[in-house]
């Protein structure tokens, strides 16, 4: 069976997303932390095939490479798509995330994706993004910027760009994500709409909460997915 590799962070690991489930041994915390300790196994499960990676794989007949622990920087994702693809891999996924959980410039980091594509593609596996924030930066990493601990050159990378999915017509979904961002900038309806888009819009802030859970829902993830398989169709990235 082929396989399809993707790389990325907590939102393509599938965090949080089987608090639907309700499972009765489920003594996950629901206060936006994350205990790996306490997943239980049928919440793996779950995640695993309701997870954007697992409805993709699944749509197309693949195995889903996605690494086992949760999180990671940019540059880990690489590294493990780097490391997961075999004989049987024929699409690369990465989802990138925000700059700064790399001790790295922002122009080396792309320019180690570029370096990536090329080489990746050259064994005929064709690579694609996701992006949460990219190209824009966090609050955080603006502050780096300002006081020049980060370059940013190369952000209008061509190479990394042409290969972008767009999700539900936009770049990337950090105001998914950000819903104080998504309220701003958006009308009521839309606001309404990317609401259900993540955790804490479907469920709520519970009361004891430590941060706001902005992972992907279930409805997230199935948008995600759904973009991926349109995109994946109309380019002939499968056989």
């Amino acid at each position: 069976m082929g396989n399809i590799v993707f790389g990325g962070c907590s939102y393509t690991w599938g965090q949080s997303v089987w608090y639907h489930a309700n499972f009765e041994n489920d003594y996950h915390p629901k206060d936006g932390w994350f205990y790996g300790n306490l997943v239980c196994p049928e919440c793996k499960e779950y995640m695993e095939e309701h997870r954007f990676a697992g409805q993709v794989s699944k749509y197309f007949g693949k195995e889903q490479r996605v690494k086992a622990k949760n999180g990671g920087s940019n540059m880990q994702a690489l590294e493990f798509c780097r490391q997961a693809i075999d004989t049987e891999t024929e699409l690369v996924i990465i989802q990138t995330t925000q700059f700064s959980r790399d001790h790295i410039e922002i122009d080396e980091q792309v320019e180690n994706f570029e370096k990536f594509v090329e080489e990746t593609e050259a064994k005929g596996i064709p690579v694609r993004f996701l992006h949460w924030i990219w190209p824009n930066f966090t609050s955080e990493e603006l502050k780096l910027i300002k006081n020049n601990k980060f370059n940013s050159n190369k952000l209008t990378s061509n190479i990394i760009k042409d290969r972008t999915i767009w999700l539900d017509g936009e770049f990337n979904f950090w105001k998914w994500t950000e819903l104080a961002e998504a309220k701003l900038n958006s009308t009521k309806e839309r606001y309404e709409e990317i609401k259900k888009r993540s955790i804490i819009g479907h469920f709520g802030l519970p009361t004891k909460a430590k941060a706001p859970d902005s992972h992907f829902s279930l409805y997230g993830h199935n948008i995600v997915a759904e973009s991926i398989i349109n995109y994946i169709k109309e380019n002939n990235l499968l056989k």
